[in-house]
């Protein structure tokens, strides 16, 4: 068991691409995003806390580009300013349109996951240009090594799966002893229940984390 509480997800940088340039660009567009979200309402740094539950020090952090936002911090921020999540993480170039509500069908091409910054994991959300989804599935890089890198345990309202690509990883949780997991190793769990995951070895494990908010939780779309 880990002796400090370790927190939370999502998304992988385009591959053949550089993860470091990725990463700073997914926090400025981000940046750019909650600033103009809370621009376009007229609310100050301490309206938008109040509203999002997101402490004020943070958004200025995360509106400069200087902080990623934890998973849970972007379920706040979305219920906050009333969007889905899928809406809140801004695309790389021009948005596409959602589908109606019926009948609906997207591709996401290999390295066309929408990337957003969070701390320890590269995440890519894949199915983005789909609002409104029942799930929310990210290909994402482990790039913690160490449970001592997570400041606190990561945990949301949801169900989650992961399954691992590639690499191996360390799956550790509040509840359970860690586990070691390899490719086509998969872990189903509640996302309530304290958790955070280090890649073993020098290789970035690779997974697919699927995460279901329970009906009516904060995450829910």
């Amino acid at each position: 068991m880990p002796r400090k509480p370790p927190p939370t997800t999502a998304t992988s940088p385009t591959p053949g691409g550089d993860p470091a340039a990725s990463l700073r660009a997914a926090k400025q567009r981000l940046g750019i995003r909650i600033h103009g979200l809370r621009r376009d309402r007229g609310w100050t740094l301490d309206r938008a806390a109040a509203e999002t539950g997101v402490s004020r020090a943070s958004l200025s952090k995360i509106e400069k580009g200087q902080m990623s936002p934890t998973f849970d911090a972007m379920t706040k921020l979305a219920k906050g300013f009333g969007l889905d999540v899928t809406a809140l993480i801004p695309a790389e170039g021009p948005a596409a349109a959602a589908p109606g509500p019926l009948g609906r069908r997207t591709v996401t091409r290999a390295g066309e996951g929408r990337p957003y910054p969070s701390p320890n994991y590269l995440n890519a959300l894949l199915a983005a240009d789909i609002s409104q989804k029942a799930f929310l599935p990210f290909h994402t890089l482990v790039k913690a090594r160490d449970i001592a890198d997570f400041d606190e345990w990561h945990r949301h309202d949801s169900e989650d799966f992961v399954f691992v690509l590639s690499g191996k990883l360390a799956f550790h949780s509040e509840l359970y002893e860690p586990v070691d997991l390899a490719p086509g190793d998969s872990v189903y769990f509640d996302g309530r229940m304290g958790h955070a995951m280090v890649s073993l070895g020098a290789e970035d494990a690779a997974i697919l984390w699927i995460s279901a908010p329970y009906a009516g939780s904060a995450d829910a779309p």
